[in-house]
This record gives C-alpha cells, structure tokens and sequence, in this order.
C-alpha cells in the first residue's frame, strides 16, 4: 500500500503547486544534508508512474476509487494551506 502510495504520488507537480516551483522534491533526507542525502533517482518508488500504483493497489486487493484522509500537525494556517494543495 505504501509503495503504490509513493508511485502515486507526483512530487515535481508537488512542489511547484506548493512551493511556486522554489524548492526541489527530496528524498527521506533533505537534499542539504548533502553528505548524507541521496538524489531522488536513487529511489525508484519516488518517480510517479499512475499504472503501478495502481497496480500494486490492485494486486494488495484495494478497491478504486480510495479514500483518504490526510491529518496535518501544526496549527499554522500556512501549514495546512501547504498540505492542502
């Protein structure tokens, strides 16, 4: 569910919708720790690709349409703005 999730998932679409296309999708790590962050490449699950998703989706027995709920900390209206787009 989690991988399907992460192929679902487009974070170049992400950040320009979020950050106004000023900041750069990472991996588990900020891309400033550079001595110890690895380029997104390095992560196949994090390039979207729909079709697998919903594959794996398929194959773990999900049914589509999903629905989610996402719950955001923070209380700053800025925060929830961010998650919400």
């Amino acid at each position: 569910m989690r991988e399907a999730l992460d192929y679902a998932i487009d974070r170049a679409q992400l950040v320009a919708a979020a950050y106004l296309g000023q900041g750069t999708p990472a991996g588990p790590l900020s891309p400033a720790l550079k001595d110890w962050a690895l380029p997104v490449s390095a992560f196949p699950c994090y390039a979207s690709d729909p079709q697998q998703a919903k594959a794996l989706l398929q194959h773990a027995g999900v049914a589509l349409p999903l629905k989610v709920t996402m719950n955001v900390l923070g209380s700053l209206p800025q925060v929830v703005d961010v998650a919400q787009v």
